[in-house]
């Protein structure tokens, strides 16, 4: 065999094993790739498995209430979640801190009027155009909301002066206005519902309350930190759906 026929013939072997070798990572490669979409797939199955059954069905009254408090965590089907609360509390046991939410919003007077002589931990409110939220003093709570609001404002009424466009200028004085509306405009009623501890024979009196339209059991004890979650009059048969109180 001659040099040049020998050097082809290595050259060839070379590029088959290069070829090979290429196949062989590419196979590889695949079967990585494919294994770690498998596994996530698998994964993400498992962990939307879990938050399924946490949600909609996480009931604090039934004992399986979510790692962080009770009540219906947004997007559940109000119509069931509401009816496993009723037999929940109906088969109660032992003082049990509760969410109790109204069929209105109310003013904080009329909402501890309608616990009566039951020590209200903390109360569940609403601002028009805010998400809810809890506070045990309501009045400290609006001061701190209107304090970001009279920041923010306060902040708009440096820049006007600084500024010569007359479009930009119409704008911050509109946002002026619309701060000191805000600001000002704070209804009384902003109470939706109310977190009490009480015996099952008083939270089964809470149900039948024409002013009631929930009361959320929770399974057990609830650290300092639980987040308690209610239901606004305006969520009609979706959990956080608004997601605000409307304006």
């Amino acid at each position: 065999m001659s040099f040049s026929a020998d050097m082809r013939g290595q050259r060839d072997d070379g590029g088959r094993a290069a070829r090979r070798t290429a196949r062989f990572l590419g196979t590889s490669v695949f079967v990585f790739v494919f294994g770690a979409v498998v596994a996530f797939s698998v994964y993400s199955v498992r962990s939307d498995a879990g938050s399924r059954g946490s949600a909609p069905a996480g009931l604090g009254g039934s004992g399986t209430a979510t790692a962080d408090g009770v009540g219906p965590l947004p997007g559940a089907d109000l119509g069931p979640y509401l009816e496993t609360t009723r037999r929940a509390v109906a088969g109660a046991t032992g003082e049990r801190l509760a969410v109790v939410s109204l069929k209105a919003y109310r003013t904080e007077a009329d909402a501890r009027k309608v616990a009566g002589d039951l020590p209200v931990v903390s109360l569940l409110v609403a601002l028009p155009g805010r998400p809810p939220a809890t506070t045990a003093d309501l009045a400290r709570w609006i001061d701190e909301q209107k304090g970001a609001e009279r920041a923010e404002r306060d902040e708009i009424k440096k820049l006007i002066p600084t500024v010569d466009d007359p479009a930009f200028k119409k704008f911050y004085t509109d946002e002026v206005a619309r701060l000191d509306k805000a600001i000002n405009a704070v209804p009384a009623n902003l109470v939706f519902g109310f977190v009490v501890r009480a015996a099952p024979p008083r939270l089964q009196a809470l149900v039948a309350s024409a002013d009631v339209r929930m009361v959320d059991v929770a399974g057990g004890d609830l650290g300092a930190d639980a987040r308690y979650r209610g239901v606004r009059p305006e969520e009609a048969t979706t959990a956080g759906e608004p997601s605000t109180r409307p304006l």
